[in-house]
């Protein structure tokens, strides 16, 4: 599973989101691949001690598991903080990059409750011994004015398998 923060360039622009596109890698597709939107508001930040837990607002580069559950989380038994939610499209984004930073700075390197709310698109992938990988995702949206735009997004991410045991993600001998 891997984590993309979503924002906008300047403060008062908007993007609703209409829609996201997964691109599985044709000859390592996962079982599956789903797409989360994972919510961190200053209310359910301010619910936690930012203080004390501070690894748990961590943007997520990958982990083990995925929302509700978060086997082998590298974030503690409960995993990271947030709200989590599978209803993307119609998802409105303002928040700027800039404040994005400054809203992840404040839960964590000072333990502060953020002033605005953050989202961050998870994809997890669901795979079998063989592993799986995907090679990207495109984001589309509309703003207020009607003009239509994508996001297009070449991350790959890569679960480890037998069929990808010589990948430069998976070196031999880290998949099972």
């Amino acid at each position: 599973m891997g984590g993309f923060q979503l924002c906008v360039r300047h403060t008062g622009e908007k993007a609703v989101i209409t829609g996201v596109r997964i691109h599985p890698a044709p000859d390592q597709k996962p079982l599956s691949a789903e797409v989360t939107d994972r919510i961190m508001s200053p209310r359910v930040v301010a619910q936690e001690d930012p203080g004390k837990h501070r690894g748990r607002f961590l943007v997520l580069g990958s982990t083990v598991g995925g929302p509700p559950h978060w086997t082998g989380s590298y974030y503690g038994p409960k995993g990271p903080a947030g709200t989590f939610s599978r209803r993307l499209t119609g998802l409105v984004v303002t928040q700027t990059c800039h404040q994005m930073k400054q809203a992840m700075a404040a839960a964590i390197d000072r333990g502060k409750v953020p002033k605005t709310t953050s989202h961050e698109l998870l994809v997890t992938l669901t795979v079998d011994r063989r592993g799986g990988r995907v090679d990207g995702f495109d984001v589309d949206y509309r703003t207020p004015d009607g003009r239509t735009g994508v996001l297009r997004e070449r991350w790959t991410i890569t679960a480890c398998g037998s069929a990808i045991q010589n990948h430069r993600d998976c070196p031999q001998g880290s998949w099972h």
